[in-house]
């Protein structure tokens, strides 16, 4: 059987430590799948955090597993498995439970058909090989009770069939009676769609009218926040130039900022507060900063003068050592030249 379009995943090896017990696989009405999957199964590895199980017994050149595929792939992938390869296209029978072991009974074979009730997968290993013979005998005799059960499930479905069909045309002959009703109920449908449609129409306007005063409302509101705005912006570049402001344009720049307080403070609204906090803050922020560089100023006239001085002393200082040493070279060279003339034989 061709599982559908399932992705293929390598499974894990199984972890060291890890383990379980043996499976026996018994029973499967459908002789062909019986020959492969009966036996003892034994963990071999890991699959979507389920034990992937191995027969023991070669089956030709193919292995045979029981694996767990969860769903990701969508919930009809979802449950345990027989198959040649972990997620591969090939499978012989499916069983939907999510358990963390594969369940006893409940399996499909195939894996879009029935349930079969004979297949049993059960917890411990070697109860298979010595039931097999007697086993094989009563699981033909189920597969033969399997396909005699769904003869007379296509029975029945006939049966069914035809019961639907009978039921489709008394539903027929049913319409054609109510045919007539539904004419008249039509009719006074459409007058009492027209009355329906006249009040629609007063409502629509009275709608219409009460959306028209609401965006008029809106706009005024916005019109109102606009006019906020351009107010605060037009005090806050005053309240600006405050930071910039010197000695000799404080004064003028708080002038203006009175007059702009005066004229634009009363249309900011719920600002007014906070900008005329701003206003006095900035000042005083002002008035220091001022202050602060005034006195900058005065402490660097005051060294620019004291160093002017220095500089002066210590120029007058290098003249009158330079006049001093004048003379004294002039001593030097008189006292040389009388010595010399002392010197000198007559």
């Amino acid at each position: 059987q061709q599982q559908q379009q399932q992705p293929q995943q390598q499974a894990q090896p199984l972890a060291g430590g890890a383990g379980g017990g043996q499976l026996s696989v018994t029973g499967c009405g459908n002789p062909t799948v019986s020959e492969i999957i009966r036996g003892t199964f034994s963990p071999h590895a890991q699959n979507h955090s389920r034990l992937v199980y191995r027969k023991e017994e070669a089956q030709g050149a193919i292995d045979v597993l029981i694996y767990f595929w969860d769903d990701r792939d969508g919930a009809s992938f979802c449950g345990w498995w027989f198959g040649p390869k972990v997620g591969g296209d090939q499978v012989w029978a499916y069983n939907p439970e999510r358990a963390q072991e594969p369940p006893q009974t409940g399996w499909r074979v195939p894996y879009d058909g029935p349930v079969d009730q004979a297949l049993q997968v059960v917890l411990g290993g070697g109860a298979a090989q010595q039931q097999q013979p007697q086993q094989q005998q009563w699981d033909q005799q189920s597969y033969q009770r399997q396909q005699q059960e769904q003869q007379e499930q296509q029975l029945r479905q006939q049966q069914q069939q035809q019961q639907i069909e009978r039921q489709r045309q008394q539903q027929e002959e049913q319409r054609h009676q109510q045919a007539e009703q539904q004419r008249v109920w039509q009719q006074q449908q459409q007058e009492k769609l027209r009355l329906q449609e006249e009040q629609r129409k007063r409502m629509q306007e009275e709608q219409n009218r009460r959306q028209e005063e609401e965006m008029q409302r809106k706009r005024e509101a916005d019109e109102k926040m606009r006019l906020e705005q351009v107010a605060i912006l037009g005090v806050r570049k005053v309240i600006q130039k405050l930071q910039v402001a010197t000695l000799q344009s404080l004064d003028e720049v708080k002038g203006e900022l009175d007059q702009v307080l005066a004229q634009e403070l009363w249309k900011t609204g719920s600002h007014a507060d906070q900008l005329k906090n701003e206003a006095v803050q900035q000042t005083e922020r002002a008035k220091q900063r001022i202050e602060y560089e005034e006195e900058q100023k005065r402490v660097t006239e005051e060294r620019r003068k004291e160093f002017e001085r220095i500089r002066a002393e210590e120029a007058e200082a290098r003249t009158k050592f330079l006049e001093e040493l004048s003379g004294l070279t002039d001593a030097l060279d008189k006292n040389a030249s009388a010595l010399k003339d002392m010197l000198t034989p007559a």
